[in-house]
């Protein structure tokens, strides 16, 4: 797996995170750092350590994980990427992506933490679990899982849901 193929696997991650996040929090369609995110702007990726496993599949950054383009910042302490091989094209092609160990998402003041944080390719599904935080501009929610069905566009928190709302703020 190419350095190149890394950056892109982030970038649609990132992407993939940050729209679910923010759609909850407003209730409307996804925007969490969409408006930021793509474009020029480099992807800067640091970790402790990187391992790249063809024979398993898979590309694992650990150790102080932090994933920048603009204002946009992905940090865990583990994130791995599972990937297997089209047998028509014969590409690599990404089928989920593991963020581990305290996940938290940023960009202005947005931001979604998580004990951890899965998404799975072939379903189109983010689920983020344990001690779920989502804070957008005054809005709070917290729950301990919250799953996004890109697909459908479904969204669901669960378990010990709790959001706070202050209306009339600027």
């Amino acid at each position: 797996m190419s350095p190149d193929f890394s950056i892109r696997i982030f970038a649609f991650s990132l992407w993939i995170a940050f729209s679910g996040v923010s759609a909850l929090a407003q209730g409307t369609e996804p925007t969490f750092g969409i408006n930021d995110f793509g474009g020029d702007e480099p992807i800067s990726i640091t970790s402790e350590n990187l391992v790249l496993d063809q024979e398993d599949g898979a590309a694992v950054f650990s150790g102080d994980v932090i994933i920048r383009q603009g204002s946009v910042v992905l940090m865990s302490g583990m994130v791995r990427v599972e990937y297997d091989v089209d047998p028509t094209t014969q590409k690599s092609r990404i089928t989920s992506i593991h963020m581990l160990e305290n996940v938290t998402f940023t960009n202005g003041d947005e931001t979604a933490e998580a004990d951890r944080a899965v998404y799975s390719v072939a379903d189109s599904l983010l689920v983020m679990s344990g001690n779920v935080l989502i804070i957008q501009g005054v809005t709070a929610i917290s729950a301990d899982t919250l799953e996004y069905n890109f697909t459908s566009g479904e969204r669901r928190a669960g378990g010990n849901v709790r959001t706070t709302l202050r209306l009339n703020e600027n």
